[in-house]
């Protein structure tokens, strides 16, 4: 969840659009020349995003969340989905996914939150591949104000297209301090996918032991805590910022992986976050690449001699 608008749509003391990628993940060329000043000058990028017409599993079926909060009860919020540049659906129903109409989300100021959460799926269904724009209309104390997400690309997933991908799953609760949203008790769900790699998985034995009067080690606790590397390619700072400042901070957070050459195959595997390891930034372009380390999020490789 971003606040990451077009140059001079953002208007101070309106509603905050969260959860809209203004940017997407690219690949670093080689040779900085080659490079696009796309993020200084405000060019239009696209997010990929893939359904499937085969299969109703997760793994194939992206989806997206928007958030949207106003400032009183009597303000409204119009979610509009577009197709080049055509208006094609009102997302006022869950034909698409999932709708929060203002006053149904949460209790007291999250009353005035809106929301859709897009399955892609649905829309391929309906509407086929191709470049999409979610909009929204808020009207506020009587003024106007359109919101517009990034450029998704929609596509019919191949494992083949996936490749060089992985897909991060998040349910975030609780309140980070520099968002405008509260997400106490919401259980918000949240999806990202972004180029990278989830791999180096590595095993970590714990030892807990004392020493007995005649200096004999003797076994408390033992166990087995296992490593991986989640290795993102470097991304625009507003893709980082939703990383770094939201994604890894969720009460949840299940991974995927889609490299065809991985030695592991992952998915929708549960971990929590151990440490930021590196993280790197180029002179010459506007974004960031990281390690993370996680584990996983349940720790039941153990053996104690006690219940």
């Amino acid at each position: 969840m971003i606040d990451i608008f077009k140059i001079g749509t953002r208007p101070e003391g309106f509603a905050i659009q969260n959860g809209v990628l203004k940017s997407s993940v690219v690949r670093i060329p080689s040779d900085p020349v080659e490079i696009c000043q796309c993020v200084a000058q405000d060019c239009e990028r696209t997010l990929t995003v893939y359904g499937s017409l085969d299969s109703d599993d997760e793994r194939f079926n992206d989806k997206t969340s928007f958030i949207y909060k106003v400032m009183a009860a009597n303000d409204t919020v119009d979610i509009k989905l577009f197709k080049n540049d055509i208006e094609i659906e009102t997302l006022n129903t869950n034909d698409f996914g999932l709708y929060f109409a203002l006053g149904d989300v949460g209790t007291g100021d999250q009353l005035l939150y809106s929301g859709y959460l897009i399955e892609w799926q649905k829309v391929l269904q309906i509407h086929g591949v191709g470049e999409y724009v979610i909009k929204a209309d808020l009207t506020q104390f009587g003024n106007p104000t359109q919101l517009e997400s990034v450029k998704f690309t929609l596509k019919k997933y191949s494992d083949q297209d996936a490749d060089g991908s992985v897909k991060i799953v998040s349910f975030q609760n609780g309140y980070i301090e520099n968002s405008p949203f509260d997400f106490t008790g919401l259980n918000w769900y949240q999806q990202i996918r972004i180029n990278g790699i989830l791999w180096n998985k590595q095993s970590e034995y714990i030892s807990d032991t004392y020493f007995t009067s005649n200096r004999t080690i003797t076994q408390i606790q033992d166990s087995i805590e296992y490593t991986y590397d989640l290795q993102i390619e470097f991304v625009q700072d507003s893709v980082s910022k939703f990383i770094i400042e939201n994604n890894i901070l969720a009460n949840e957070i299940y991974i995927s992986d889609y490299n065809l050459t991985n030695t592991s195959f992952y998915n929708q595997i549960p971990l929590a976050v151990k440490e930021i390891s590196q993280t790197t930034e180029l002179y010459y372009y506007n974004g960031r690449s990281h390690v993370i380390q996680f584990t996983d999020r349940v720790q039941n490789i153990r053996k104690r001699n006690y219940k």
